[in-house]
Formats: structure tokens, C-alpha cells, sequence
């Protein structure tokens, strides 16, 4: 049995398309069996006051972060988004593009209501 010869192009073209299969995989595995958890735990950070909150993130609270902004977002509960979001550390909303976009999509929200 022969084979078809690929060219670079393609053999690139095949492996970014099934390493992103792959990562949706992931994601969809966490997201079955790991966001009740990470709810939870945006839930505890959510609770923590400015002073109480951690100086450094670490991936379980980005993970967190995300589903929570997620979850409320679609609840339309902007405002839970903005309070958490105003006591994230100063680099974080640099560090990670799709929180700043919710933090200030929910900003907008919450200034278009009152």
C-alpha cells in the first residue's frame, strides 16, 4: 500500500488541526468534570476582600476566573463580574486578554443600566 506524499504546508495544516482537536478535547473534559469546581472556587475568591486576595494567580485561578466570568456573563449578573474584576491584581487583566474583555464589556453593561 503507497501512501500519498504531502507537501510541508500540509503536513503543517494537519498537525495544527489536530492539535486543536486535541485542546478542544481538553477543554470539553474540564469543563464537564472540573467546572463545578472552578465555580466554587470563584465563588471563594469572590468572598475574598481586596487586601485578602493573592498577589500571584495561579492556573487553577485563572481556570476559576474564567468560568466564573463565563457563567455570570451569561446569567447577566454583570455586576458580580466588575466587583471580582476591581480586585484582581494589576497585571492580570494585561496577562490574560478574554477576562479584560469580559471586566470591561461588564463595565459597559453596568454603566448602560444605571
Amino acid at each position: 500500500m503507497k501512501f500519498a506524499r504531502f507537501d510541508f504546508e500540509h503536513t503543517v495544516r494537519r498537525v495544527s488541526q489536530l492539535r486543536e482537536l486535541a485542546l478542544s478535547l481538553r477543554e470539553a473534559y474540564e469543563q464537564q468534570y472540573e467546572f463545578a469546581g472552578w465555580l466554587a472556587h470563584f465563588e471563594n475568591l469572590r468572598t475574598l476582600s481586596r487586601d485578602q486576595f493573592p498577589k500571584q494567580l495561579s492556573r487553577k485561578d485563572f481556570a476559576a476566573l474564567g468560568a466564573g466570568f463565563r457563567e455570570y456573563w451569561a446569567k447577566g449578573e454583570f455586576a458580580a463580574i466588575v466587583e471580582i474584576a476591581d480586585k484582581l491584581p494589576v497585571g492580570v487583566l494585561q496577562h490574560d486578554h478574554m477576562l479584560a474583555a469580559f471586566a470591561g464589556a461588564a463595565r459597559e453593561k453596568v454603566k448602560a443600566s444605571s
